[in-house]
């Protein structure tokens, strides 16, 4: 069985998350041709309105292939979501994925854009997805709704954070295992070697500062109404993990 793909990840319909780490970003405001400042899309609702195609492709449960493709015939600018998810069309089983991006994005007519994403999986005991199944990206609420799990996918995305030290704290956030089950959980059992554990002792406990940190994170966010000249570190900028 194939995972739904989050951030963030993470991505979930049996869905798989993928955080995701996009570097593309560009800078100051779009302009238009004429030097007007242009309209900036929300990406979800640029693709509801056939404004851009979206293919998310995944290599594995650990990173994807996001490729934005403008039909409108004329320059693109896109605003990217903090954090999105991922899950496979036509019903099929999956992983689900949580990922993040943010920022704008600018996007020329004929020339896609494509870039590379760390992701996570948000449904443990699935199989990990492959380049063969089809995904489409979805809002992460619609997968995970734990605003945790949307900080960890925007830590992911800064790049500040592992991506084995991110998939701890995201199974652990968002399917409930404890850190033990985590700490003892084998990646490979071999008669030859026996057994190699998924994760490492250190990723354990910076995966436990990093869930820390995100639980204080989505807390103060929702306690604080946003304030536009207020600026605060992400949870990526926060941990600083290695």
């Amino acid at each position: 069985m194939a995972r739904s793909l989050v951030l963030f990840v993470g991505i979930v319909a049996l869905s798989l998350s993928f955080p995701v780490s996009v570097p593309a970003r560009d800078a100051g405001t779009p302009k238009s041709g004429r030097g007007e400042p242009a309209v900036v899309h929300d990406l979800f609702s640029a693709e509801s309105e056939g404004l851009v195609e979206i293919r998310f492709i995944p290599n594995d449960s650990r990173s994807a292939q996001v490729i934005l493709k403008n039909t409108t015939g004329k320059p693109l600018s896109l605003q990217l979501p903090p954090a999105f998810a991922a899950v496979p069309v036509l019903g099929q089983m999956g992983m689900g994925g949580g990922m993040g991006m943010g920022g704008m994005m600018r996007v020329e007519p004929e020339r896609p854009r494509k870039v590379t994403v760390p992701t996570v999986c948000l449904e443990h005991g699935k199989a990990d997805p492959t380049p063969r199944m089809k995904y489409r990206i979805v809002r992460l609420e619609q997968v995970n709704a734990n605003p945790e799990v949307a900080e960890l996918c925007k830590a992911l995305a800064n790049g500040k954070v592992p991506q084995n030290t991110a998939q701890a704290a995201a199974w652990h956030l968002a399917n409930g295992l404890s850190w033990e089950e985590l700490a003892n959980k084998p990646r490979m059992i071999s008669e030859y070697t026996g057994i190699e554990l998924y994760f490492s002792r250190s990723e354990i406990q910076n995966a436990l500062r990093l869930t820390s940190i995100v639980r204080s994170t989505a807390a103060e966010t929702a306690e604080r109404p946003a304030s536009p000249g207020l600026t605060s570190r992400s949870p990526g900028e926060a941990a600083q993990l290695p």
